[in-house]
């Protein structure tokens, strides 16, 4: 999959993302860590592993969607909370929203 910022001015992307594994943010189970190839920049700091997020109910990154892109949140984890599976919500930090797509070639055209 690929990566493309939603409302962030100067875009970013696409970036790829290679979800590594499952996670689970208080109640929800659906999240995933995904490794990120380049790495994300966020505050001066290059950050290779993310949680991705659907953002809307209902929605997965886990599974394959009626419509692309994906809406989703990227988030960070606090120090030390990067190997947990299972997190608490005050570990986690939404530090962007932003586009799964299907290919490289769709994060360069797709619109939602």
């Amino acid at each position: 999959m690929w990566l493309t910022s939603y409302d962030i001015d100067p875009p970013w992307g696409p970036i790829e993302a290679n979800l590594v594994r499952e996670a689970g943010i208080g109640e929800r189970t659906d999240w995933a860590w995904a490794d990120l190839d380049p790495p994300l920049e966020v505050n001066g700091e290059f950050r290779a592993r993310v949680l991705l997020g659907a953002r809307h109910q209902g929605g997965s990154v886990w599974s394959e969607p009626e419509r692309w892109p994906i809406h989703v949140y990227v988030c960070l984890a606090k120090p030390g909370a990067e190997t947990r599976d299972r997190l608490a919500p005050a570990d986690v930090t939404i530090q962007y929203c932003g586009l799964l797509h299907q290919s490289r070639e769709r994060a360069r055209v797709d619109l939602y």
